[in-house]
């Protein structure tokens, strides 16, 4: 309890004190996941994942394209700033941040959520689409199947998950890298086809993160 308590305690302070603005939220349009969703054929209504989803960024971007967004955070601070974004025109409801509701889940409007990546609050196979921008890399090692395990649970058959993460570890800003041997243990062949994956980077004012982009499927 007491290094969740911690981590919780410094990403709130990070948020608070709008250290994502210049170190890991980009600013304009998320290009990656605009990319891939256009061509991909999940259907309006949808109900999409947003892992780690810091201020709203891309979970807005999704919700005003009519798609039933998750956003998923263990800051309470991130949360309440993804509210405000969600919030803004032409969005005009949203769900309170502690509460997950299937009338918003059906009406289509975003819903955030106060919850952990190692036990997600969501119903087998109800997630039609999954992105990580930049959450999967904070996570220690030693947990990481935990993770794994949850999104597999999660995942509809044949849905789509974008993985976002660092290259290489960056001791500094408590990041360890995403690898391609990991990847392939964490999410066996058996259960995901690896569709692609290609270096790029994750854009931030203060400065670009070298990363890789990984697109993965779950399998029927």
């Amino acid at each position: 309890m007491g290094n969740r308590s911690f981590a919780r305690r410094f990403w709130d302070a990070a948020y608070r004190a709008g250290d994502h603005r210049d170190h890991w939220e980009a600013p304009g349009e998320p290009r990656e996941l605009a990319a891939l969703m256009a061509g991909e054929s999940i259907p309006e209504g949808a109900r999409i994942l947003d892992l780690g989803c810091g201020a709203g960024r891309e979970a807005t971007f999704l919700a005003r394209r009519a798609f039933s967004v998750t956003g998923l955070d263990f800051s309470l601070e991130a949360l309440l700033r993804a509210r405000e974004r969600l919030r803004e025109p032409p969005l005009t409801e949203v769900t309170e941040v502690m509460e997950l509701t299937e009338a918003a889940a059906a009406a289509g409007r975003p819903s955030l959520l106060a919850a952990d990546v190692f036990a997600l609050p969501l119903a087998a196979a109800s997630v039609a689409f999954a992105l990580d921008r930049g959450c999967l890399h904070t996570l220690p090692r030693s947990r990481r199947q935990l993770y794994a395990r949850e999104l597999s649970r999660v995942l509809a058959p044949d849905a789509p998950f974008l993985l976002l993460g660092a290259a290489r570890d960056d001791e500094e800003a408590g990041l360890l890298a995403v690898g391609g041997a990991e990847i392939r243990r964490l999410f066996p062949a058996r259960l995901f086809g690896t569709e692609s994956v290609e270096p790029t980077v994750l854009e931030a004012r203060a400065g670009d993160l070298p990363a890789r982009r990984i697109l993965l499927r779950r399998r029927r």
